[in-house]
């Protein structure tokens, strides 16, 4: 697979669709492209990249390498090999959500944990062999564009992780008597609200699989629920009894939210569906919610957060949705937390290693306070 036509897939959609297309001219191009197209899924033997990488620098590489030069960035799942043996991958959520792809790599990796074991060869599996190209003088020219405009999109994203040891889905249930995904939830609210002083449209996926032709439906975190306890949370005058009562209806109510949505009764698909059906501009003047203020500030999800549970043989990222947003992945295992935060450094509204912090911070007296009210009986 030549590098060089890899790149064109980091490209803007249009970029892509036009040269993919300049591509599809040529027979050879074109049984290229049928054959990147039938497989199930790439595989990307990376080299050259300095070791020992942090976790930050090892899933930029992951996730973009050098803009995308050897990766294939229309295919749903691809496995990335450094040459130190570590091994990520890369997922694209057009063709199936998140979860899909969890479980089938999770299930892949469970199969394969423990020492080596001698496996009989894949029975008429074809020796590899290279893919021909003709590229000609404008295809080019589209590469070296979008090389360009990858590798400052990567340059502009950032990744910070960190791990919450003490936590963990046993202990929230056992100490903190909440839903672990409540539980973070309601956290984060609460850590952005002391890192910047003010709430944020948040999106939370929740999961559509239970109806046929289901993707996602939004959970809206951000609940006047949340937002009062995050005042109260960051308020030292007012007496624990109150913070965490207000604490157990912010988690209340999220629950109450994530039952809805995956249920069906979220309003941002319905509400998608009727922006899908405006058929002229002139419709689109006419329909006023979509032209309000408060829809398109509410719709700006600042926050966009996924829950990848469970997280014990693998941790994930993905960008932010808005530019100046966060993009925050978190899985809860039986007894941790792991969670990623990421921003555009272009951006002067965000700061991720200051929200990863405040996670820290707000964790840590979360903790520390349902541990005394535990042991005074105060919950």
């Amino acid at each position: 697979l030549a590098p060089s036509v890899a790149n064109l897939t980091a490209g803007h959609r249009d970029a892509w669709a036009a040269a993919r297309q300049a591509l599809a001219r040529d027979a050879t191009n074109r049984a290229s492209l049928a054959t990147v197209d039938a497989a199930l899924f790439g595989v990307c033997l990376d080299a050259g990249h300095p070791a020992p990488l942090s976790m930050e620098e090892r899933m930029a590489v992951f996730a973009h390498a050098d803009a995308g030069a050897n990766r294939w960035f229309d295919k749903a799942i691809q496995l990335v090999f450094l040459s130190d043996a570590t091994m990520g991958v890369n997922c694209e959520h057009t063709p199936v959500d998140a979860l899909t792809t969890a479980r089938l790599l999770l299930g892949a990796a469970a199969k394969e944990s423990g020492p080596y074991k001698d496996t009989r060869p894949c029975r008429d599996l074809a020796p590899p062999e290279p893919l021909a190209w003709t590229v000609d003088g404008d295809v080019a020219r589209a590469i070296d564009a979008v090389r360009t405009d990858a590798r400052a999109l990567a340059a502009n994203l950032r990744l910070r992780f960190g791990d919450a040891p003490l936590f963990g889905a046993q202990w929230i249930k056992a100490a903190a008597g909440a839903s672990p995904d409540a539980f973070f939830q309601v956290a984060l609210q609460a850590a952005y609200y002391a890192h910047h002083g003010q709430p944020a449209a948040t999106y939370e996926s929740a999961s559509l699989r239970r109806f046929k032709h289901g993707r996602t439906e939004t959970i809206r975190a951000c609940t006047a629920e949340t937002l009062a306890f995050s005042r109260a949370f960051a308020d030292r005058d007012l007496p624990l009894q109150k913070k965490l009562r207000l604490f157990q209806q912010a988690v209340a109510a999220h629950l109450d939210l994530s039952r809805a949505a995956a249920n069906g009764q979220g309003v941002d698909r319905h509400l998608l569906g009727l922006r899908a059906q405006i058929r002229d501009p002139d419709e689109a003047a006419r329909a006023a919610l979509f032209q309000d203020p408060a829809f398109a500030r509410s719709s700006s999800f600042v926050l966009s957060t996924s829950n990848v549970t469970p997280g014990d043989r693998f941790r994930g990222a993905f960008a932010p949705v808005v530019p100046d947003g966060y993009g925050v992945c978190y899985a809860l295992d039986k007894d941790d937390i792991k969670f990623g935060v990421a921003d555009w450094l272009s951006s002067s509204a965000t700061d991720a290693p200051g929200l990863r912090q405040s996670i820290y911070d707000t964790l840590a007296q979360l903790h520390e306070a349902t541990t005394y009210a535990k042991e005074h009986g105060l919950m």
